[in-house]
């Protein structure tokens, strides 16, 4: 009987433990986020000003054809704030999931949503800014092979994660 009690103790041990790796994670991979939106909110407005600048320097008579123009200019940029909010919406879907594990010891169906978006937002993320011209921080570095372990770590102990 005292066996049984430490096997049982011990999975719950188990168990608690991948929930704090899987805190962790999702706290490495929101830093590295975090650090990421810093760098994007203080370069948008200067790189925007200078493809704006281009852009009425080549003196385009065609409005649309100076919006394009433009719109091809900071692409990079709108592609990088697209990835950032999928990013933040992810980590989001994921912290809830792991709050629902561990008041419940059920992991919902979201998780895989944030398995499934997570890790392609962090590698798009690391990308873009490689395209935008900017030193990537070793903090998203770091935070994009913690993507695919945190979804590991979870899918130990639910089955179809």
């Amino acid at each position: 009987m005292k066996y049984l009690i430490f096997v049982l103790a011990l999975a719950g041990c188990a168990e608690r433990q991948a929930q704090v790796s899987v805190q962790n994670a999702l706290n490495v991979m929101a830093e590295g986020v975090s650090s990421v939106d810093e760098i994007v909110s203080r370069e948008i407005p200067d790189r925007a000003s200078a493809a704006r600048s281009q852009v009425l320097s080549e003196e385009y008579t065609d409005v649309e054809v100076g919006m394009a123009r433009y719109m091809a200019l900071m692409r990079d940029w709108y592609e990088l704030t697209d990835a950032l909010e999928i990013a933040h919406e992810s980590l989001r879907i994921g912290q809830g999931a792991l709050d629902v594990w561990v008041n419940s010891g059920d992991l919902p169906e979201e998780w895989g949503e944030f398995c499934g978006g997570i890790g392609d937002a962090l590698q798009a993320i690391v990308r873009l800014l490689g395209e935008c011209g900017i030193n990537v921080p070793e903090s998203i570095e770091g935070a994009v092979p913690w993507a695919s372990s945190v979804c590991e770590i979870a899918g130990r102990y639910f089955s179809g994660t």
